[in-house]
């Protein structure tokens, strides 16, 4: 499989596995105060926001027109780059959050995103 169509799907699982729930935004000095659980809320509702901003093409498809005015960058080394370093960044926000206090789904919730990213910067 050539190296853009593989990272193309690699892009599309993880922005399904990524997709977020609703969470309120709250300040970086409150974000120690939160749960394990609403640490990995949080973490995949950012991931999302900025994958969108990233990949404004997979926000039309979900309906988001905030990014309509672009098409996106998704041939390039600085996209390619942008993505390894994104995925690197949930990685580690992800390690940060105590598994053993999460509730059974989301250790499943942190489990699967955890082995999508793995894969993506490996295929990066």
């Amino acid at each position: 499989m050539r190296a853009p169509i593989r990272f193309a799907l690699i892009a599309g699982l993880s922005t399904l596995a990524l997709s977020p729930m609703a969470v309120e935004a709250k300040p970086a000095t409150e974000s120690a105060a939160l749960s394990p659980a609403e640490q990995l809320k949080k973490l995949f509702a950012d991931s999302d926001e900025a994958n969108l901003k990233r990949n404004p093409i997979g926000a039309l498809f979900r309906g988001d027109l905030r990014y309509a005015d672009r098409m996106g960058d998704f041939i390039t080394p600085a996209y390619f780059n942008a993505e390894r370093t994104a995925a690197k960044a949930d990685l580690r926000g992800l390690k940060k959050i105590k598994r053993a206090s999460l509730n059974a789904t989301d250790q499943i919730q942190d489990t699967r995103p955890a082995e999508l990213l793995t894969s993506a910067v490996i295929s990066l």
